[in-house]
């Protein structure tokens, strides 16, 4: 008898040190982390930018620690999958439908606008896609769905599409150098990667702003789905409180 209870005592102590080793490693989050300034900026030795500083509010307001992994686009896909990367923090629901299975999404915390960036000297104000008729677009490899009837006019050939692997610093040398008539662009990485560059703002200006109005989420694994209630309850308050538009003011 006392040989079952002497088993019984190890597996209920085994089952309490494996609830408590797995509430530990679901509270680390590892963050997969693409450059994309001024929202993820890596200098070769730390993370920073939009992004990484709300992140850093949510764990301290949650007690959540995160870990980030400075890594290419595609290995955090992979990555990812396996669960050994749990969060992707600049996503939308739109944007990985491949990974619906394995994903759960924050609120949307953040709002982003896609621009058309030119050179003031083409003097092009745009109000729709008709007025780039026969003009080149600049954009980054991979991406579409931009809305407003563009991605038709990029399909029936009425807009050329000249795509990048080199992001926005690609992009903006394309245009500066008059390869491209304007760019497809994030508004606020735009301008970040203007001064960034050196260049004078002035000599450029936003031919055309997007009508779609799309938002950053939080992309957690499923295997982490539990820590959503706290995350959206950081996120909320942050938002009420103003703590996101002063986190952005650091980086314009």
């Amino acid at each position: 008898m006392r040989i079952y209870q002497k088993v019984f005592l190890l597996l209920v102590s085994i089952a309490i040190v494996s609830g408590i080793q797995h509430i530990a490693v679901a509270e680390t989050i590892h963050a997969g982390i693409t450059e994309w300034p001024p929202y993820l900026i890596y200098d070769g030795t730390e993370v920073k930018g939009i992004i990484i500083d709300i992140l850093q509010e949510v764990s301290v307001r949650t007690g959540y620690s995160i870990v980030y992994h400075q890594l290419p686009q595609k290995r955090v896909y992979d990555y990812f999958m396996k669960g050994t990367i749990t969060l992707e923090p600049g996503s939308n629901p739109a944007w990985r439908k491949e990974f619906e299975d394995i994903s759960c999404y924050s609120i949307p915390y953040y709002k982003v606008t896609t621009i058309i960036l030119g050179k003031k000297s083409r003097q092009i104000n745009a109000t729709c896609p008709e007025d780039f008729r026969g003009k080149v677009l600049g954009g980054d490899l991979g991406f579409s769905g931009y809305g407003d009837g563009f991605d038709e006019a990029f399909a029936n050939g009425t807009i050329r599409r000249e795509d990048v692997t080199t992001g926005a610093r690609g992009n903006i040398q394309k245009l500066v150098s008059n390869r491209v008539d304007g760019i497809l662009i994030d508004r606020l990485v735009a301008w970040h990667t203007i001064k960034t560059l050196g260049l004078n703002p002035d000599d450029f200006q936003e031919m055309y702003r997007f009508k779609v109005v799309e938002y950053l989420f939080l992309r957690f694994h499923k295997n982490q789905e539990v820590l959503l209630p706290k995350v959206n309850a950081a996120l909320k308050a942050m938002q009420s409180e103003g703590i996101i538009e002063k986190i952005t003011e650091n980086y314009k």
